[in-house]
């Protein structure tokens, strides 16, 4: 058998071209985001008692991921702040959980990237879903921002009088 190939393909050095760069999906490359901030966890700082510094992030998100700058953060800005950098709209530095759950859809199969509430009414912590059952979130444990199972979060929160998860989508 023989195999033909298409002789444009090739430079006059009869090398093929190096492959194009792909561009990752913006969920990914929300989630790839989320994990480099694990990396410089200590560059973020939560907030105290609704502190103003809670959306210091969202303004920051850059620095932090260079890991040039220290700032301050909670759940909600953790997970507003890193969408809003990756191009999603409509996300503020004064988004809350409960903003969240108004500005999002809801649906039922999360995927990377997607944000997750726990907690009934206007909910009690912010993440953000990453592979295989993990969650990347600020806020909930000490060294946050940090990856946790989506499991264990969950059954966390509801041993603590606040069951219930929503799963909602921002990416479009």
């Amino acid at each position: 058998m023989t195999v033909q190939s298409n002789p444009s393909a090739f430079n006059k050095a009869g090398q093929a071209p190096p492959p194009k760069h792909v561009k990752p999906s913006k969920r990914a490359a929300m989630v790839r985001s989320a994990q480099i901030c694990c990396d410089h966890r200590q560059s973020l700082f939560s907030y105290v008692n609704s502190d103003s510094r809670r959306s210091e992030f969202f303004h920051e998100v850059k620095a932090v991921l260079d890991g040039t700058a220290r700032t301050h953060a909670d759940c909600s800005q953790f997970y507003a702040a890193i969408a809003n950098y990756h191009g999603v709209r409509g996300l503020t530095d004064d988004d809350y959980t409960g903003s969240l759950l108004q500005k999002g859809k809801l649906v039922y199969h999360p995927t990377p990237g997607d944000c997750v509430i726990f907690g009934g009414g206007t909910g009690e912590h912010a993440a953000m879903i990453t592979y295989n059952g993990f969650t990347i979130g600020f806020g909930h444990s000490p060294g946050a921002p940090n990856r946790v199972k989506l499991h264990d979060m969950a059954t966390y929160f509801s041993q603590h009088g606040h069951p219930g998860v929503r799963f909602l989508s921002f990416v479009k």
